[in-house]
């Protein structure tokens, strides 16, 4: 049996195993629910899907860090977005597939089918954290968690606060034993 946590669309994933195997989840924690409108989805579908060309003079890189710049904030550490791009590039020109089948993953269906302790867990800053609250209210055995502060990706960004956030509830649901 093991503890799940996932952030965005690795939090979607989590959410689908702790629903399909729920004898194997003690508990979940997921960092920026995937809660989309069908109007916020068709958005993302037709504007945030973008082609990736590769170009022979380079200049897909540039457009890509200017990208996750944007995405991630002005004052995002290069270390962090030489990360996101180094992963976004082993896609190759295929990135979208991940992000379509995340943005369609019906997340509301699933969680109240959910049985184990779940922690929605945010920053303010993050793109996802309007949608906290209403996962907490669609979840049996669920609590939510804002963190006061400005970025997203707060597993990368802010991992003292993820850690110890986390490790308190994995305590107080009993899946730990200080």
């Amino acid at each position: 049996q093991v503890a799940l946590a996932g952030n965005h669309t690795g939090g979607a994933i989590a959410i689908q195993i702790a629903a399909a195997a729920p004898e194997r989840v003690l508990a979940l924690i997921v960092t920026g629910a995937l809660l989309f409108t069908a109007e916020e989805i068709e958005d993302r579908l037709q504007n945030y899907l973008v082609p990736f060309n590769i170009s022979q003079d380079g200049t897909h890189l540039t457009w890509l860090w200017e990208r996750l710049q944007r995405g991630c904030g002005p004052n995002t550490p290069p270390e962090l977005i030489h990360f996101f791009a180094t992963e976004f590039l082993k896609s190759g020109t295929r990135y979208d597939w991940a992000f379509k089948a995340a943005y369609e993953f019906d997340t509301k269906s699933v969680l109240p089918k959910l049985n184990c302790p779940t922690l929605f867990l945010v920053s303010q800053g993050d793109r996802l954290c309007d949608k906290n609250e209403r996962a907490v209210k669609l979840t049996p055995q669920s609590e939510g968690i804002v963190i006061d502060s400005p970025h997203g990706q707060l597993s990368a960004r802010n991992p003292e606060a993820f850690a110890k956030e986390t490790l308190a509830f994995l305590e107080r649901v009993g899946c730990l034993h200080t």
